[in-house]
């Protein structure tokens, strides 16, 4: 209210707060979809993430079962079954429900357990290996099972698309392999 040459001021009551954040909450509903596009496509093609630890090797597995594409494998030497037992068990229900299969190159004389959703070849003269590499839709999944396990994921369709061409090779020449104990 002006009074002479004078404003003045009278404050408002304490529920004022609250509508006035319910109007910011809108506004920010209004203008949410426009920027959830403007962030998709501003995803950089390339993109590369690191993860550290249990926790970080879980994002991992969780991001391959969750994308519903097929997992070609190379290095794997039962790393994950043996470190994260229940988590194991979790991925193949995951992988069952998004329908993924993999394919999973090992060296001769190792074994694993999941014959259902993933057919096993082998090559001889492997070296045991602590790195397991992913290839799965555009994607690149690397876990280096040390102490503290990390891994990275890169997502760049013609690096994925460049190490499945080697992992066909690589499973053209490889032996069937019956994923089971004996």
């Amino acid at each position: 209210m002006v009074i002479g040459q004078i404003k003045w001021f009278q404050a408002a009551g304490p529920k004022r707060l609250l509508d006035y954040l319910k109007e910011q909450e809108e506004d920010i509903k209004s203008v949410l979809p426009e920027l959830h596009k403007r962030h998709k496509a501003a995803k950089i093609e390339g993109q590369v993430r690191l993860f550290k630890g249990i926790k970080g090797v879980k994002s991992i597995f969780t991001d391959i079962a969750r994308t519903g594409k097929d997992n070609f494998v190379f290095g794997s030497e039962g790393q994950f079954s043996e470190r994260m037992p229940e988590f194991a068990l979790q991925f193949d229900r995951l992988k069952k429900e998004n329908n993924v299969r993999t394919k999973l190159i090992i060296r001769r004389g190792r074994t694993e357990l999941d014959g259902q959703t993933t057919e096993y070849r082998h090559l001889e003269g492997v070296t045991e290996s602590p790195a397991v590499t992913n290839i799965y839709g555009n994607k690149i999944g690397i876990v280096i099972w040390t102490d503290e396990p990390e891994g990275i994921i890169i997502e760049n369709a013609a690096a994925a698309k460049a190490y499945k061409s080697y992992f066909d090779v690589l499973w053209k020449h490889a032996k069937k392999e019956s994923p089971h104990k004996a």
